[in-house]
């Protein structure tokens, strides 16, 4: 039986590519919904967590920038 390539033989910009081009899902603006009215508040922090209860979503913050997306509840997706 034959080995499910690794993950890891795609990179997250060839996977972003991916969805931008094959997808054809708008990746600027799910940057912008991501960050919604909370621009210069994400760019102030230089590290840190910001809770979004309204989506259900903690921004994790380094440098000033969202490195990653958490669910507050996995339970309730919104």
């Amino acid at each position: 039986m034959p080995k499910k390539p690794s993950p890891s033989l795609v990179t997250d910009h060839a996977f972003v590519r991916y969805l931008e081009r094959v997808l054809l899902l708008d990746v600027e603006q799910a940057k912008r919904e991501i960050l919604g009215h909370r621009h210069h508040l994400v760019a102030q922090v230089h590290c840190g967590r910001i809770k979004v209860h309204e989506k259900n979503l903690e921004l994790v913050v380094r440098d000033g920038r969202v490195v990653t997306i958490n669910l507050l509840n996995p339970e309730r997706q919104s």
